[in-house]
């Protein structure tokens, strides 16, 4: 009875979700005005994805513009995959940008400035503002 006992303690103990308090702040620039919009994400393997923090559409006078998306991931089968996502349309093209911090199971404070001209390593186009943009928010 205790090894059954020491085996579903264990097996909880690996199998329970994490809650994971995760911010990222920087600046966004560009040459001239833009447009942006900030979502955290929590990827969730086959299922789409559960939105942590969202902006709406903001716009930027091209100056070093602040920025502060913060949350909780959460998920209940293991470590947290927390994705940043930048919609914007400097140098007048919509982009997708995506920052992945890969899987985590502790706090995230992270600060990332971004010339949305030139995008820094770690940061690439992708394809999951869409989804970031319609997502239910996360309760």
């Amino acid at each position: 009875a205790m090894k059954i006992a020491v085996m579903m303690s264990a097996l909880a103990a690996c199998c329970m979700g994490e809650d994971v308090p995760v911010q990222v702040t920087g600046t966004l620039s560009c040459p001239h005005y833009f447009n942006y919009r900030i979502s955290l994400r929590e990827e969730d393997g086959p299922d789409p994805l559960d939105m942590i923090y969202r902006d709406q559409m903001l716009t930027s006078n091209g100056a070093a513009t602040p920025y502060l998306a913060t949350g909780v991931a959460s998920d209940n089968v293991g470590k947290v995959e927390p994705v940043l996502t930048i919609e914007h349309n400097c140098n007048s093209l919509y982009k997708c940008l995506c920052k992945d911090f890969g899987e985590i199971d502790a706090r995230v404070e992270v600060t990332l400035n971004v010339d949305l001209a030139k995008p820094p390593p770690g940061l690439k186009e992708c394809d999951i503002c869409e989804d970031a943009r319609t997502a239910p928010n996360k309760k």
